[in-house]
């Protein structure tokens, strides 16, 4: 029988977030995504801390995986489709007292990103090479990108798995269990990488084995979850029949992160292949702009794991209470978020102003990296607060299950507003310009993105009244 009753008794954690103080609930579901996140950020600061201490090659080595990014951020991307989808799904269906309907998404999305996982992989491994030059490989770079990026591709099935079906536990409410999940892997691949690059003598390849074994254990923590007492859904053998409406609707809030992800991900490749044009002609070395670039992302992940883990602690409280019609508890959720976003991003901002130099010279103290990375991380860095603040009103479309508008602001960003300024800003100001546009395009969508989000509470409070 389903398990669809309105008098059925809240969970514990149900029961948190449908009356939970809301400036306290924010941040204790906001602390284990955003350990999670700090600990997916650890990867890569971790991989480019060591890829650039190897000898005599670290400078080109870091492009290679600057260049192997975007195509690593696709496989995240996918992750995101189904991962993202289901969670938003799964605390919607939590909140309309629908058990039996998040154990079916749960079902489904497990069997939907083994399917996709084994396509990237197999599409991956046999394309690398023309996928890697199409993201802006030189012939410098391309060694250490394939040796990379193959292995990334190869042992990606658990990348994507432990990534997906570990989005589905933060929606349960059991966030401290999900970041367990990305630490314990996180803390394997900061063992592993130094010994499979120094002692094994792996190189470049190395790092890659030592992030696909940390994502395997994260995968057997993930179905541990499930296997246990604590998982209120359970993987059910009768939920892996692949229903197309389950589908649809996981599908249909996930793409709004997934085609984020993915435009950013194309962004990046024509930004890598601007700064080696454009590095080459102004710097006499576009590699080295490729380089500063992967470093800048490195920091910038990291500067915005407290948002991002704000982002995916609000998400399951927002939705939960959008399904219960709650809409006072959605406007003080993303209140609360967009004040702590506000306060986080500010101390980041000014630390990023005085320490710029130290946090190029962490990665690889090379004089001309150094040179160039200092002005170009300070130039990134300088919208920092708006990008802060915008991300938080994204994710509110996404967590209130109106993809639509979600993936609409998503590319006004990335394809409406980064992309023509990719295109102008370098003829005026050159392999600079390159920089500039990020904060450029930030700056004015501070202006666009809070317009849809006033309007859309608006018509929330209608609906309420209708009620």
């Amino acid at each position: 029988m389903q398990e669809n009753l309105a008098n059925r008794e809240l969970t514990p954690d149900e029961q948190r977030m449908a009356t939970g103080h809301m400036p306290s609930l924010i941040l204790k579901n906001s602390i284990p995504p955003f350990l999670s996140v700090v600990a997916t950020s650890i990867y890569n600061i971790i991989d480019r801390f060591w890829v650039g201490r190897i000898e005599d090659v670290g400078p080109d080595a870091l492009a290679g995986i600057g260049i192997a990014l975007p195509l690593m951020n696709v496989i995240i991307a996918f992750s995101m489709l189904v991962g993202f989808g289901s969670a938003a799904r799964i605390s919607i269906s939590l909140g309309e007292r629908d058990v039996d309907r998040a154990e079916k998404i749960l079902g489904n999305s497990l069997v939907l990103i083994l399917i996709i996982a084994a396509f990237v992989s197999i599409f991956g491994t046999i394309y690398a090479e023309p996928l890697l030059r199409l993201a802006g490989a030189t012939d410098n770079i391309m060694p250490f990108a394939y040796d990379y990026f193959t292995v990334i591709a190869f042992g990606s099935v658990f990348s994507f798995v432990a990534f997906a079906m570990s989005h589905p536990i933060r929606a349960l409410g059991n966030a401290k269990y999900f970041a367990i999940t990305q630490i314990t892997g996180a803390v394997v691949n900061m063992i592993f990488t130094p010994i499979v690059i120094f002692s094994f003598g792996w190189g470049i390849a190395g790092v890659a084995w030592a992030t696909i074994a940390s994502q395997f254990i994260a995968c057997i923590l993930v179905f541990g979850y499930y296997l246990s007492e604590k998982s209120r859904l359970k993987l059910r053998r009768k939920n892996f029949k692949i229903d197309l409406k389950v589908v649809l609707a996981i599908l249909s809030i996930g793409v709004a992160p997934f085609v984020m992800q993915s435009a950013g991900s194309a962004i990046m490749a024509f930004a890598n292949n601007l700064l080696v044009e454009y590095g080459l002609r102004d710097l006499g070395n576009g590699d080295i702009a490729v380089s500063v670039m992967a470093v800048i992302f490195s920091l910038y992940i990291m500067a915005f794991s407290p948002v991002i883990g704000m982002n995916q602690g609000s998400q399951p409280i927002i939705g939960f209470n959008i399904g219960a019609k709650d809409y006072s508890r959605v406007r003080d959720a993303l209140k609360w978020v967009l004040i702590y976003s506000f306060a986080i991003m500010s101390v980041m901002f000014v630390l990023v102003m005085i320490f710029a130099e130290q946090m190029i010279i962490m990665f690889n103290p090379d004089a001309e990296l150094v040179a160039i990375g200092t002005p170009a991380l300070r130039i990134v860095f300088s919208s920092s607060i708006a990008i802060g603040l915008l991300m938080p009103m994204v994710n509110f479309f996404t967590s209130i299950g109106r993809a639509k508008m979600s993936m609409f602001l998503s590319l006004l960003r990335q394809i409406l507003l980064l992309l023509p300024l990719y295109n102008i800003m370098p003829l005026f100001f050159g392999v600079w310009g390159v920089f500039m546009a990020i904060p450029a395009a930030d700056f004015i969508a501070m202006i666009i993105i809070p317009i849809f989000v006033v309007k859309e509470f608006r018509n929330l409070k209608v609906e309420l009244t209708h009620h």
